[in-house]
């Protein structure tokens, strides 16, 4: 009954991304499949993802509604990739989960770096992991983004700031010292006024 009526404002260009983010909720609430419905809906996803006018929350509505109904459309799950694709920071981890779920049960590959984005994040230029951090992808033989990545493709780079402190480990810990070193005589390892006594 009201599904010509809001096909009909979706195809005038009239709706707003807040109602048709509540289009989406209510398709996916009530899991109404129908197909010309659907397909005027894709459209004006992707004219809005296009103008950059969709959030995190109204998207988030849209890739749950394809979700629940089962209805996978590759022109609108590249138009979210190519909106969000640099600026998935914006988005918390149970979005990124969300979506990343989303494009995997449908086998939407056409985007392997938007895949490898939603799963890790680039790290901001000001943050201190910066460049710092080796990249989980890289470790994995798997790093799409290349020299684009925002974390470290050296083997040597820590696997996290905290592991960066670990690589002194060996000077904060008590020395164990051999009985060659504690006769040596008087110096740092030896037993006189600047040694280490037992």
């Amino acid at each position: 009954l009201i599904a010509p009526s809001v096909r009909g404002k979706l195809r005038g260009g009239s709706l707003e991304p807040p109602e048709v983010a509540a289009t989406c909720r209510a398709l996916g609430r009530v899991k109404f499949f129908d197909r010309e419905l659907l397909d005027d809906l894709y459209v004006a996803l992707q004219k809005l993802l296009a103008e950059g006018r969709l959030g995190p929350v109204e998207t988030g509505d849209a890739v749950a509604c394809m979700a629940v109904l089962n209805a996978y459309d590759a022109a609108t799950f590249s138009a979210i990739s190519r909106s969000w694709m640099l600026r998935t920071g914006e988005l918390d981890a149970q979005s990124r989960n969300e979506w990343g779920e989303a494009f995997k049960l449908f086998g939407h590959k056409s985007e392997p770096a938007f895949l490898q984005l939603l799963e890790v994040p680039p790290a901001p230029i000001l943050h201190p992991s910066y460049k710092k951090v080796r990249c989980w992808h890289f470790s994995r033989g798997s790093c799409i983004l290349g020299e684009a990545c925002t974390y470290s493709h050296d083997p040597r780079a820590p696997l996290s700031l905290a592991d960066g402190t670990k690589e002194d480990w060996w000077k904060k810990g008590s020395l164990m010292m051999t009985q060659n070193q504690k006769n040596m005589g008087n110096g740092s390892y030896g037993t006189g006024p600047l040694g280490m006594n037992p």
